[in-house]
């Protein structure tokens, strides 16, 4: 019986050169953890999307991330919100396939290595009744 090859996805049309590098790079990390998986390539191509916006935001706004309101006044500039969602719609993405540091540690486990055990709570807070003063 011939080895199976591993599985990797086609580039989807329409990427930019960025996003088509982003894609790359993206397949081979999960590809060497051997996390790669046909129901990971809609999120990969948000994922891909999200940093390519947010990049281009952070390009137009440059240095300067305020700018003058209606009635003069300094404002946030309006790109600024928009780079701001496109980096967290891309870190819940890249969280999603266990890219982020923690994920990547055990993406099934719930961001921790096989055979841990779940973090300690901390104990709940005390309750203290504060009495009127006459």
């Amino acid at each position: 019986m011939a080895p199976r090859r591993p599985y990797k996805p086609t580039c989807p049309k329409g990427l930019t050169p960025f996003e088509r590098a982003a894609w790359r790079r993206t397949i081979t990390a999960l590809q060497d953890r051997g996390q790669l998986q046909p129901s990971d390539v809609p999120a990969i191509e948000r994922y891909v999307r999200a940093i390519a916006l947010a990049r281009r935001c952070w390009d137009e706004l440059g240095d300067d991330v305020t700018a003058t309101g209606s009635m003069g006044q300094t404002v946030a500039h309006p790109l600024l919100d928009s780079a701001l969602k496109a980096e967290k719609a891309a870190e819940a993405f890249a969280k999603s396939l266990g890219l982020e540091p923690a994920a990547a540690l055990g993406r099934n486990q719930g961001g921790r290595p096989k055979g841990t055990t779940k973090p300690r709570s901390a104990p709940p807070p005390t309750v203290t009744r504060l009495r009127a003063v006459k």
